[in-house]
């Protein structure tokens, strides 16, 4: 767990992948799906749920998380300064790891993300972390010269 004390509630989690994957479906009446989310992104631990469903969601669950992806990375640049250090510290905790990520989108998502404020991230230390983002990282970055260069590179420069 990268922050201690916060998991998602079953009840909002369910809530939430519902809200997503109905807000990619033509056939559903869109302004009740923006209420429903203006609704949701008013909650202080919203992003956090995006987060965990990109970073943890698995299986049939690609559109859920192409969603989250995408709400994630709106949320975070239109409303960086808005968003509770604590809830920062957890993204932040979640994402990195995906930085090598197979999938290009989640890939682009985290280094919009860790790019707002890298500095800071990179030399920060992250609750679960044995080590500072910045010598994970470049173990990584090490290990992907080695085997695949491409996708650590275009996670971290998108």
């Amino acid at each position: 767990m990268a922050i201690e004390g916060w998991q998602p509630q079953e009840d909002g989690l369910q809530e939430i992948c519902k809200l997503l994957e109905q807000y990619r479906l033509p056939i559903v009446d869109q302004s009740c799906i923006w209420q429903k989310h203006q609704r949701c992104s008013q909650l202080p631990d919203f992003n956090n749920y995006l987060a965990f469903i990109l970073c943890r969601a698995e299986g049939d669950v690609v559109n859920i998380r192409q969603a989250a992806r995408l709400l994630l990375k709106n949320n975070f640049k239109s409303s960086y300064h808005l968003i509770q250090p604590a809830h920062l510290q957890y993204m932040k905790a979640e994402v990195v790891p995906c930085l090598g990520s197979l999938d290009f989108g989640i890939r682009t998502t985290v280094g919009t993300i860790i790019s707002k404020d890298l500095p800071k991230i990179l030399d920060s230390e992250v609750p679960g972390f044995a080590d500072r983002p910045i010598a994970i990282f470049i173990l990584r970055l090490l290990q992907a010269l080695f085997i695949n260069m491409g996708t650590y590179l275009q996670g971290f420069f998108h």
